[in-house]
């Protein structure tokens, strides 16, 4: 049921603390949540683990204000458990676009011809999955930005999905974890 959906949203973002946009809280020195900034707005966050700690500057959307690993596009980097791809995950303040651009563990861009993309939300009784469309697929099929339009989908993000790519035999999938809601 989507009012149970949209209950665990607002509990979400009500709940949700830490840092705010480094563009507009950027200054050199500390500021009211406790680490330094550099002139140009960049800052490091240490995860919980202290197993990485990772220095992100201002200018990527909101991407200055996480401590996950980034991908080239800017966005979180979700290590599927084939080993072989990523994909660069993002989403927009400007609008309800959540995007995925698949990717080698080099991190170079992958072209495939995907048979479906889906994103199913962990949070919430409705486990409906969300299937992502090919961007400005070749004339052969192959993609390797796959999209949806959707506030649904883009506030699920913050709470946690799986996302399952089937292509032919090959089969992806992986966890977005639970996390602080941001834009990249």
């Amino acid at each position: 049921m989507r009012f149970s959906f949209y209950m665990t949203l607002i509990a979400a973002a009500l709940l949700s603390t830490g840092c705010q946009n480094a563009v507009d809280n950027a200054k050199v020195g500390s500021d009211s949540h406790s680490h330094e900034h550099g002139a140009d707005g960049s800052h490091e966050h240490t995860e919980a683990s202290a197993t990485k700690t990772t220095t992100t500057a201002a200018g990527k959307g909101d991407a200055a204000t996480c401590s996950c690993e980034h991908g080239p596009y800017g966005g979180h980097l979700l290590r599927f458990e084939n080993k072989e791809y990523l994909a660069d995950w993002l989403t927009s303040k400007d609008n309800d676009v959540v995007r995925f651009y698949l990717l080698n563990a080099d991190q170079k861009d992958v072209p495939m011809k995907v048979e479906s993309f889906t994103v199913t939300p962990m949070a919430g009784s409705d486990a409906t999955p969300f299937e992502l469309k090919p961007e400005s697929p070749g004339t052969d099929g192959k993609a390797f930005i796959f999209s949806a339009d959707s506030k649904e989908l883009r506030a699920s993000m913050n709470l946690g999905v799986k996302v399952e790519v089937k292509c032919g035999d090959l089969v992806l999938t992986g966890v977005v974890d639970a996390h602080e809601p941001h834009d990249h």
